[in-house]
């Protein structure tokens, strides 16, 4: 592989300026405030800059045309004087002609000649402003210029080739004043290519309104043209989306993998729009969509189809499969919305009421109610995530695993629990709302012991209740060498039997082959719990790793289910983890089995147990 070659350092105008607002050693998104420090400081510099280049360039007009003058004057026909000049006139990079009082050029430098395709000759004996300017395009007053002496200046002109090809110029005309009257004696014409400097300002321009990694519009470009939509009269939607599982991706293969990932996931998600939309990825795991105008009902559509996308999407990545789901919200722009940033708001609390529901789904926005569902800040996470493990405010949910099909191995537990914050201003949060944040924070390892806490009391206190339970256990957790000796201690003191619990373990952190997490599963296999390894289909490995798995069981991701009863494809990829399942003589279990036609799929393919809405919904339990 060839090495990336080293970053270019920065300009110290550049440099000076981003120190002076703080910028220097940023890390992360720009704040709102410096970035707008940014770009007007900049906007400030570059127009400085502008004003200097064109005093400039006016200050070498004014030379060319003095040379040109001099270079014409009678007294320099002949001798080393004329002979200077005209050296110098012909080591001018730009292109220069001097035109008599009729517009023909009477002397024209080299540089003219090759930027104008023209042989010297063909560029005298007739006026050349049209000829340069070419059929349809109007020239400049000549003779009203030099009456007046005024200098003519076009910075985004096209001048006809020898060959007809139009090349872009910046071209100016300045009279030469002869004579003891000052009459004028004709003009020089100054032209420069100026075909990469427009070629390097659409390029920075592009950069300037795209994200690098992706391609796709950038958050300052995209508020600009929702900013241009949002009281034009017509109706449009406006789409936030966050990524769920996105940390899972850059923990599990590195930030090349999350990389990847969002390259592949701009492409789906742009087939799903129309050109006429605007697909944008607002920075880390967040995207949005502007879809021009269309009514909310075709908002809700399209929102289906991304959630059908995005479930369906997978990256292979050095042999491990990545996935992730999407939480989307809807905003209407139809005249409700007073600014850009109170739509801008009401999309992205229409996508954290989503998130709340449980995440993978969509919600539209109703700026005339009260969102109960507001977004939360990260500091504020903290606080109530501490707060709610120390006060022990959380719920826990049942949800039954049945038998599918007659005859097969028993499940190595009764019933899934799923943990819920009861949050007092927010409600009570499902975990796609809080687990994000958890991880983040690096609080998932204590609410895992919460959890296992508020099961083992329970569990303690019902001694007729002999179910076996599954428990989520994070990669935190497994990662910790202090869990077990915790679980241990925890089941001696509170009597309760190490069989009636069994773990979910994710998949990619079962096969990742970390010693930590391996001996962790060992240990809880050794104390007599269940280990059941969650997702599957998501991240399959290479046969070996599956060989020295130490499991109780296999738990069917749900995007596969939710895709049946589907097609060949669908139902040969179930059918191959039931394969699977009984060559490791494991039982499988379909996670997220909601409609009859799903459940009818997988006990034709041979999936022995199931827990879902179809086959019982979760329960308060705890």
């Amino acid at each position: 592989m060839r090495p990336h070659p080293p970053p270019r350092p920065l300009h110290p105008r550049l440099l000076a300026e981003l120190e002076r607002i703080g910028l220097r050693e940023a890390r992360g998104p720009v704040p709102a405030a410096l970035w707008q420090r940014l770009t007007e400081g900049l906007s400030r510099h570059f127009t400085a800059w502008d004003e200097e280049q064109r005093h400039f360039d006016h200050t070498i007009e004014q030379v060319y045309a003095e040379l040109a003058r001099l270079g014409a004057s009678p007294a320099l026909r002949a001798g080393a004087e004329r002979n200077t000049l005209l050296t110098v006139l012909n080591s001018i990079a730009d292109g220069l002609c001097v035109l008599d009082r009729s517009g023909c050029a009477t002397l024209v430098n080299p540089a003219a000649v090759q930027l104008l395709g023209r042989p010297q000759e063909a560029l005298g004996g007739r006026p050349l402003l049209p000829l340069l300017l070419g059929p349809g395009v109007e020239p400049p007053d000549y003779a009203g210029l030099l009456a007046r002496g005024e200098t003519w200046r076009d910075e985004e002109a096209l001048f006809v080739r020898g060959d007809g090809e139009r090349i872009p110029v910046a071209w100016s005309l300045t009279p030469i004043l002869a004579g003891e009257n000052g009459e004028p004696g004709g003009a020089v014409l100054v032209c420069r290519d100026v075909a990469r400097q427009r070629e390097l300002t659409r390029s920075l321009s592009h950069r300037a309104a795209h994200d690098p990694l992706t391609g796709l519009v950038n958050r300052s470009e995209f508020e600009q043209r929702v900013a241009q939509r949002i009281d034009d009269g017509r109706p449009h939607v406006l789409m936030f989306m966050d990524l769920d599982r996105f940390k899972q991706v850059n923990d599990g293969g590195g930030h090349a993998a999350g990389d990847a990932l969002l390259r592949g996931l701009a492409i789906v998600l742009a087939a799903q729009i129309r050109g006429s939309d605007t697909l944008a990825r607002l920075g880390g795991d967040e995207f949005a969509v502007l879809l021009d105008g269309c009514p909310a009902a075709h908002g809700e559509r399209v929102a289906e189809k991304m959630l059908a996308a995005v479930r369906d999407f997978r990256l292979d990545w050095q042999g491990q499969q990545y996935a992730v789901g999407v939480s989307i919200g809807l905003a209407a722009l139809d005249g409700r919305y007073p600014g850009t940033a109170e739509a801008l708001a009401g999309a992205d609390a229409a996508c954290y009421a989503a998130k709340l529901a449980g995440r993978d789904c969509w919600r539209l926005h109703a700026p005339e109610a009260t969102v109960a569902a507001a977004p939360v800040a990260g500091s504020d996470w903290g606080t109530r995530l501490r707060a709610a493990i120390h006060d022990r405010r959380l719920a826990l949910y049942a949800q039954p695993i049945r038998p599918l099909t007659g005859g097969g191995a028993p499940a190595p537990a009764d019933a899934e629990l799923f943990l819920r914050l009861l949050d007092p201003e927010l409600g009570e949060l499902r975990p796609g709302a809080f687990l994000d944040a958890a991880e983040r924070l690096q609080l998932a390892a204590a609410l895992d012991r919460a959890a296992l806490g508020i099961v083992l009391d329970t569990l303690a206190t019902r001694p007729g209740d002999t179910h076996r339970y599954v428990l989520n256990l994070g990669s935190a957790s497994l990662a910790d060498d202090e869990y077990l000796p915790h679980l241990r201690a925890r089941l001696a003191a509170t009597g309760v039997a190490a069989g009636r619990l069994a773990f979910d373990v994710n998949a990619r952190d079962a096969l990742a082959g970390q010693p930590a997490i391996g001996t962790t599963m060992a240990g809880l296999r050794a104390l007599g719990c269940r280990v059941l390894i969650d997702d599957v289909g998501l991240g399959l490995a290479a046969p070996a790793a599956w060989r020295t798995l130490q499991a109780d069981g296999l738990k069917l991701d749900g995007a596969l289910v939710r895709a049946l009863p589907g097609g060949r494809i669908e139902q040969g990829f179930v059918a191959a983890i039931a394969a699977l399942g009984r060559a490791l003589a494991l039982p499988v279990i379909a996670e997220s089995v909601e409609t009859a036609a799903q459940l009818a799929a997988l006990q034709a393919l041979g999936i022995g147990h199931g827990q879902g809405e179809a086959l019982g919904a979760p329960q308060r339990w705890a």
